[in-house]
């Protein structure tokens, strides 16, 4: 299949950099660094930041308001097209 893209969803950014571990970011780094694309979400967006040690350090960016990281939660429906279905090789369109 064609080219894969990580995608960081919202939670916790540093449960989600504890849970890829030290290898996980790395190779997360080293494929944005070979000119892959990481898509990040709200806490995937603070993964990829460079505030804290365990960021990703791809995205030269700061946190600006760290304070009110938790900002809501929800359960959200993904509608995938035909090409998202055959990408992520579901059979289901949600």
């Amino acid at each position: 299949k064609g080219g894969r893209v990580p995608i960081a969803p919202g939670g916790a950014s540093k449960t989600e950099a504890t849970t890829l571990g030290d290898e996980g970011r790395a190779a997360i780094k080293e494929f944005v660094d070979k000119g892959g694309t990481y898509v990040g979400i709200c806490a995937g967006c603070y993964l990829a930041s460079s505030q804290y040690s365990w960021s990703l350090h791809i995205l030269p960016a700061k946190l600006k308001d760290t304070a009110n990281w938790e900002r809501g939660r929800a359960n959200l429906t993904l509608a995938l097209t035909q090409d998202g279905k055959q990408w992520l090789d579901r059979p289901k369109d949600e």
